[in-house]
């Protein structure tokens, strides 16, 4: 009884390992006629959801982006701006008539300077930025990111091979177990027979 206890024992802490390792509880006996868990199918539940895992992936997409924005730094950049602005005020009128070199000499007379029309000025600007030299900065920043991108990537590696290993390990412990428990069961089962056919000879008097 006490190696059966122990058995169970091992089963109940090997599971509870796979399960904190990101594996569902889907380990189940043979006998009951569901699903088994697999080795392939408890890596794949646990490379899926295991937290830390997720984590050092997140930090890897992460590092992936800021690298790919430093990179974006190195390039020239084209700027595209369009304002538009409507008013009868007499300055923001004679304003954009100036502006757009359409002043006429009727223009200019009392009643169209205090009193105009509604006008509107439209400005577009396209421009181009790219510094030529900025003391190494930039590349700096390049250099950083891409260390930031390899650090977090060897992390990820790293993650994702002991995450593999340890859910290995606990999976071939949780089969070994399962097999001490059912040859511990098979040893409690025999005893037991072997004792009831050794009360049933005694009451017999085959034994004495």
């Amino acid at each position: 009884m006490r190696q059966t206890t122990v058995c169970h024992t091992t089963v109940r802490r090997t599971l509870a390992i796979l399960i904190m390792l990101g594996v569902g509880w889907t380990y189940v006996i043979t006998a009951s006629g569901a699903e088994v868990l697999t080795l392939e199918s408890a890596l794949n539940q646990a490379l899926e959801s295991n937290p830390m895992l997720r984590g050092a992936e997140a930090q890897a997409q992460q590092a992936s982006a800021e690298l790919k924005q430093a990179r974006g730094g190195l390039w020239p950049q084209l700027n595209l701006n369009y304002t538009s602005h409507k008013s009868d005020d007499p300055l923001h009128v004679f304003a954009a008539r100036w502006r757009t070199r359409n002043v006429q000499q009727a223009d200019l007379t009392p009643t169209e300077l205090n009193e105009p029309d509604e006008a509107t000025l439209e400005t577009t600007r396209l421009g181009l930025n790219w510094p030529l030299y900025t003391g190494g900065q930039r590349l700096a920043g390049v250099d950083g990111a891409r260390a930031m991108h390899n650090a977090s990537m060897h992390n990820y590696r790293y993650s994702r091979a002991l995450l593999r290993y340890q859910v290995t390990t606990a999976y071939r412990g949780l089969q070994a177990a399962t097999e001490g428990l059912r040859i511990a069961e098979d040893a409690v089962s025999a005893a037991n027979t072997h004792v009831r056919t050794t009360r049933r000879l005694t009451r017999a008097g085959r034994i004495i």
